[in-house]
């Protein structure tokens, strides 16, 4: 047996080290790009159900004021506006914030409610949100918006 047998230890070749990290590597790749889009997708009902709670603040202003509000401050949010993933009031420079909300073509008679997507968000297919005082939806990104609401 002696000379022709090599004495091998239990470890790893570098070789086989190697082939694992570009295993790995070509799975995170593919797995990557799909978890951000879920990422994503999620972060659409916040922006959804923030934007109908804005709705149902200018309504009852309306009630109470008989016009609508041209500002979010007068219907109690912060003014800017910005949420998370959690549909949570956050700082404009938070790095977790994912939609900006405003208010735009504010008349005596309708509105339009608009999230506007935020630092990653922005890849988001659906781009911003529109809600308008009628209940019509609208996105502005490249699927329509039967899709994205």
């Amino acid at each position: 047996m002696g000379m022709s047998m090599r004495n091998r230890s239990g470890g790893f070749t570098l070789m086989e080290m190697l082939i694992v990290l570009v295993i790995i590597a070509i799975l995170a790749s593919i797995a990557l790009p799909s978890y951000q889009s879920s990422l994503r997708k999620s972060a659409r009902t916040s922006a959804k159900g923030s934007l109908m709670d804005v709705v149902s603040r200018q309504e009852q202003y309306f009630m109470n004021n008989k016009g609508y509000s041209t500002s979010l401050g007068g219907l109690g949010l912060p003014d800017p506006y910005y949420i998370d993933k959690k549909n949570e009031s956050v700082a404009a420079g938070d790095g977790s914030r994912v939609y900006r909300l405003t208010l735009a073509n504010v008349s005596a008679v309708a509105f339009d409610a608009l999230a506007t997507p935020q630092l990653d968000q922005t890849e988001d297919a659906c781009g911003s949100y529109t809600l308008k005082s009628d209940g019509s939806k609208a996105v502005s990104g490249s699927i329509g918006a039967s899709i994205c609401w």
